[in-house]
């Protein structure tokens, strides 16, 4: 657990995400795609993810807009386990691509934008 630390594992809600994914990758799920940004900036390390994720899910650096939206644009869904941002971008840009949120109900902000049954 102590792997990821910063700003990608307290922002990120990391311990979380780490245990979401261990769902999300079984096998009774399967799911597979991309976690922004837990790879530090020279991309020589990156937060442990469980090893049924192994394939299944990609790990960044900072992308810059264009690659973000290329990502988000084939994706299904958006995750967004944040604890402490208080307008995330990244909700609003999904939402604007008709992109279903799965987001943290404790998140500071940015729950405003969610609407249960439709949005998220």
């Amino acid at each position: 657990d102590n792997d990821c630390v910063g700003w990608a594992s307290y922002n990120k809600n990391f311990s979380f995400v780490r245990e979401a994914l261990e769902v999300m990758c079984s096998n009774e799920y399967n799911v597979t795609g991309v976690l922004v940004a837990n790879k530090n900036k020279a991309d020589t390390k990156a937060c442990t993810i469980p090893p049924q994720c192994e394939g299944k899910i990609v790990q960044t650096t900072f992308l810059d807009q264009s690659k973000f939206f290329g990502y988000l644009a084939k994706a299904r869904w958006a995750f967004l386990p944040q604890v402490c941002d208080a307008s995330p971008r990244v909700s609003t840009q999904a939402l604007s691509m008709n992109k279903p949120l799965l987001m943290n109900d404790n998140i500071m902000g940015g729950w405003k934008y969610l609407k249960p049954g439709e949005t998220g």
